[in-house]
């Protein structure tokens, strides 16, 4: 009967037991259903987020595609290149797309209104033997010529870059406009770049999200069914916000992108699947009616089961446990039953065993990191806390007891390193796999733990996946920025505060030619700088502002020589960031600019036929340069000396043959003079000879010896001998005048006196020479009686094509009727005339005649293109324009058809007002030409900026042919033109040799006595109505 007793009470014991286990159960199951909706919460903002780090990183490789285009289209070559009309097509492949990207798969570009100038795919890599192919596609180009005029209008300096959808393909877009290096000046074109976004990519984005996404047009077709609520955003400005639902146990999220265009918006949809605990929890809450049954059934299995064995197990279970001397059996009174004792004993320590694991796991879960306890041996999972389950999507049933490699980390035959007892593992970079199969990046570290039986592996981990991209993506920055620098066209340097080289590009050290062993070393840039050029280097050593006195965020420039490893010379500019250390220097290598400018100006400073300075070099040394330093009471002198004679070797023999004779007495000429002496080809036959102070009465009279002495032997050319005389005179600076045309004035007015002295004889300027004006003033009336009388009158000589054959216009020749009916030309009274002052008056009279005469034939149907000869005394005066604009008007002669033919002096002496002129007539519509080019001191360096709309070579040049001189200075002069992009005129056209050579040359027209000599008016007409053609057989 007590064993009976005992049984029952046993019985109800363990009845007890299973009933509360059974109700605990119910109670998880039914806690498991009242947290389904926290889980379903938790999945849609793992889902949200997930796509949200999807739209970033596409926006991050449009901000990148953004800054690709802007270091290919902000730099001066190609600003300039566009800038300056030319689309450059055939130079831009190897200035931008030799070299493979990976960045994008087209490159275009476009002029300022968005016409399409280039544009070709780029390949990343290219098989050997397959040529690929680099056409663009014929709607990529329709939609950018639409889309660039619409940035052009917003966005002028930014450009934009956002999502285009072109021919049902979607790309990313980066168009801006092309500046220069600074970000300066009006958009000479534009350059977009493109990235498809294909297959790949969008696989990329879904391994890095979580979520199988696909990117389509935004309507309700296209749409997943649970997100087809998106269709109604239509116009937006940036992403809209996600769309998260739950949709048959799947997370569908979604959200809506702008497109460039303002077209259908594009839609960024992702689906993340079931996971494992969401599959158990829906099968639990679905057989909950099952379970309680089956829990029912193994209690009455339990109480059938119980026998006197199961009795005597129990019994000798509570010895053993009082024998063992434990603290819970100590805590527990005996009271002489082994059911009612084990029934305490197994309270006690149960609520022990309960409460040291809550501690622990409380201690646990409160952790940051995840934690798991691993068997070694078996490499399974004992224990986890919250963080880790969180990190790695799973319960903890879900891992407790299962092997480790199989479920959260990748499977290998190898040992795993975290597991070897013998070393440790500390802040190990691991990768780990969720309940969802997708993997994050851990940094682990182990301990080696015992229980006093077992050894096993505490592993502290975190999840380091975002750490790591952001720093793959900060490498990846700094790869390319680093790559860009390296590539940098120009030398660039980082210096510290010492001005020492931290860092510079491959271009700095090809510049230098310093090799590997400088390189890989902190070089003073000092070792670079010329010697004498180091103080302008110490300046700034010594002063983090910068140079000369320059702050901030600044940046100073500043010349200077470098010398590199074979100890050549190179003309350097530094721009410098002038603030304080790290300082970025960015170099231009002048050398090659400064040898062309040294080459054009010395080209432009120099006689071509005599090699000497020139009347240009002369006003812009000026005479106190070339005077040199001396004492006040000392003075510099200036010699005008004129070679007469040089007419009968041109008329004897021709030009070429009295250039020959000039170029040898100029060579004779600068033999005579002294060290200190600059010889200077003034113009024509008068030259200059500029004595350094102190400049005696002994060193004038010694030089007028030399110089006739010099030219007592006759010159030969040509089997033929001519002898040439020399006036010249003399003037003291600053004495005399201190500016150069009033020394040369009274330095004329001394040649002139001594052309009445013995040879031998010098003369210097002395007041009394001032009666000489006084003949001036007297020629000036006869000039100015000849005005009033109608004396001055226009003859027209034809301007012939020179290919066809046809007359194309004519040119106004001045010729003063004589008293006795013969006609001078103009060297018969444009000296005096211009001495005087009136040449002005006699160019206008010319004018006014020349506009009315070509009226007449421009309403008559004639070739009415009439070109008239303007000196710089006229074109300087301030009614300059006005007298013009009064011509045409009052002859009705359209602007168009007149030319103005002026000399290069016109802007020698004052060049910004010369521009200003010469845009005015440009601006009325009227030509202004370039006349008499080729004698003198031709000056090439500013007629690009002045605009002549032609180029006539003076007659004396193509009359002297077949003369080498002559043909080289006409060769010249056709290069001249062609480079200025104008057409070139020759006149002294006499032979049918001159014609063809100069056709063969490039001339487009020319005139001369082989067409016609200077006709009247009356004649010139009539030669009009006959229209010669003037054929290849003339002779």
């Amino acid at each position: 009967m007590p064993q009976f007793r005992h049984s029952i009470r046993f019985a109800a014991l363990l009845g007890t037991l299973l009933l509360s286990a059974v109700f605990a159960g119910v109670s998880t199951l039914v806690a498991l259903w009242g947290t389904n909706s926290f889980a379903e919460e938790q999945e849609k903002q793992t889902a949200a987020a997930a796509l949200k780090d999807t739209v970033l990183i596409m926006e991050d490789s449009l901000r990148h595609l953004g800054e690709q285009a802007q270091l290919l289209a902000w730099s001066n070559r190609l600003y300039n290149l566009l800038y300056g009309g030319n689309s450059g097509t055939a130079e831009l492949p190897a200035a931008i797309v030799e070299r493979p990207y990976t960045d994008f798969q087209a490159i275009v570009l476009l002029d300022q209104e968005g016409r399409f100038l280039f544009g070709r795919t780029v390949f990343a890599r290219r098989d050997a033997g397959v040529q690929p192919d680099t056409r663009l596609p014929a709607p990529l180009r329709a939609y950018l010529e639409t889309l660039v005029p619409r940035i052009h209008r917003a966005s002028p300096q930014s450009g934009t870059r956002g999502l285009a959808r072109i021919h049902g393909e979607l790309h990313m877009l980066a168009a801006v406009p092309v500046l220069t290096a600074r970000m300066e000046g009006p958009a000479a074109g534009w350059l977009a770049l493109l990235r498809k976004i294909d297959e790949p990519y969008i696989q990329q984005l879904s391994a890095r999200s979580g979520l199988r996404l696909q990117l389509h047009e935004n309507t309700a077709t296209a749409l997943p069914a649970p997100l087809v609520d998106l269709a109604a955003i239509r116009r937006l400005g940036s992403a809209a916000p996600p769309v998260v639902t739950i949709y048959e146990g799947d997370t569908y999220a979604g959200t809506v992108l702008p497109e460039l265009k303002d077209g259908l918006p594009v839609a960024v949809t992702g689906v993340r699947v079931n996971s494992l605990t969401h599959i158990i929890r829906q099968i639990l809450a679905e057989n909950l009616l099952l379970t309680v049954p089956v829990a029912l059934a193994a209690f009455m299995a339990g109480f059938i089961l119980l026998d006197r064995r199961v009795l005597k197990r129990i019994s000798s279970l509570v010895s053993a446990v009082r024998a063992s001397g434990s603290g819970v059996h100590a805590a527990v009174r005996p009271s002489g039953s082994e059911l009612d004792e084990l029934e305490m004993l197994l309270s006690a320590a149960t609520d022990t065993a309960l409460r040291n694991e809550r501690d622990t796991a409380r201690i646990m879960d409160s952790l940051p990191v995840g934690l798991m306890v691993i068997d070694p041996k078996t490499r399974a999972i004992v224990s986890l806390n919250r963080a880790a389950q969180e990190m790695l999507g799973f319960t903890e049933d879900g891992l407790l007891g299962r092997d480790c490699s199989s479920v959260v980390c990748l499977a290998t035959d190898e040992p795993c390193p975290m597991l070897d007892t013998a070393n440790p593992q500390h802040h190990v970079i691991r990768t780990m796999r969720r309940a969802d199969r997708t993997e994050i990046t851990a940094l682990k570290s182990t301990a080696h733990i015992n229980d006093g039986r077992n050894d096993f592996f505490m592993e502290a981990f975190m999840d380091i996946t975002d750490l790591e991209r952001k720093w793959l993506s900060h490498r990846n920055e700094a790869q390319r920025l680093s790559a860009a620098f390296a590539g940098l066209p120009a030398p660039v340097t980082i210096m510290d505060s010492g001005l020492s080289i931290i860092q510079a590009n491959k271009a700095f050290w090809r510049m230098t030619g310093a090799g590997h062993s400088v390189q890989n070393e902190i070089t003073p840039l000092s070792r670079f700088i010329h010697p004498e050029d180091l103080p302008l280097l110490a300046g700034l050593d010594r002063s983090a502002s910068g140079v000369s006195g320059v702050s901030g965020d600044a940046v100073a420039e500043l010349k200077l020589r470098m010398v590199d490893a074979s100890d050549t010379v190179h003309f350097v500019l530094m721009r410098m960031t002038a603030d304080a250390a790290p300082r970025t220097i960015v170099y231009e290598d002048l050398t090659a600019r400064q040898h062309y400018e040294e080459e054009r100006m010395r080209q432009a400073y120099t006689d071509h036929l005599t090699g000497l300075p020139n009347r240009q070099y002369l006003y812009s040394a000026g005479l106190e340069k070339m005077a040199g330093e001396a004492a006040p009471e000392q003075s510099a002198g200036l010699c005008l000396i004129n070679i007469q004679g040089l007419d009968v070797a041109n008329n004897a023999a021709g030009l070429a043959a009295g250039d020959a004779v000039l170029l040898q007495a100029a060579q004779r000429m600068d033999k005579a003079r002294a060290a200190d002496h600059t010889l200077i080809r003034y113009g024509g036959d008068d030259f200059l000879i500029v004595m350094a102070a102190p400049c005696t009465a002994d060193a004038m009279k010694t030089l007028a010896e030399k110089l006739h002495e010099a030219f007592e032997t006759p010159f030969m050319t040509g089997g033929t001998e001519y002898t040439l005389q020399l006036s010249f005179g003399f003037a003291l600076y600053p004495e005399h005048g201190d500016t150069l045309e009033e020394l040369i004035r009274r330095a004329d007015m001394a040649m002139c006196h001594s052309r009445f002295q013995a040879d031998g004889q010098f003369c210097l300027y002395h007041k009394s020479l001032d009666t000489l004006r006084q003949y001036d003033a007297g020629k000036t009336g006869t000039l100015r009686t000849a005005l009033e009388n109608g004396e001055f009158l226009a003859r027209y000589q034809p301007v012939v094509d020179l290919r066809s054959g046809t007359i194309t216009g004519a040119e106004a020749l001045a010729r003063q009727v004589l008293q006795n009916g013969h006609e001078s030309p103009p060297a018969g009274f444009k000296r005096s005339a211009e001495r005087s002052g009136i040449i002005w008056n006699i160019d206008l009279t010319i004018l006014q005649q020349a506009c009315r005469d070509a009226a007449r034939w421009h309403t008559l149907g004639m070739p009415a293109a009439i070109a008239v000869n303007i000196s710089p005394a006229f074109f300087h005066r301030h009614d300059f324009l006005a007298h013009v604009e009064a011509a045409l008007k009052d002859s009705g002669l359209p602007a168009g058809l007149l030319t103005l033919d002026m000399e290069e002096a016109v802007y020698l002496h004052d060049y910004r007002k010369a521009l200003g002129t010469l845009d005015s007539l440009k601006h009325m519509g009227v030509r202004p030409a370039l006349g008499n080019f080729g004698t003198g001191y031709s000056a090439t360096a500013h007629l690009h900026d002045l605009g002549f709309a032609a180029l006539k070579i003076d007659h004396t040049i193509a009359s002297a042919l077949p003369g080498a001189p002559a043909a080289a200075l006409l060769r010249s002069a056709a290069g001249v033109a062609g480079s200025l992009d104008i057409p070139a005129l020759s006149g002294g056209v006499e032979t049918e040799f001159q014609r063809s050579f100069l056709l063969g040359l490039g001339y487009a027209a020319g005139q001369g006595f082989l067409f016609a000599p200077p006709l009247p008016a009356a004649q010139m007409e009539k030669l009009f109505t006959e229209q010669p053609r003037f054929s290849a057989a003339r002779s």
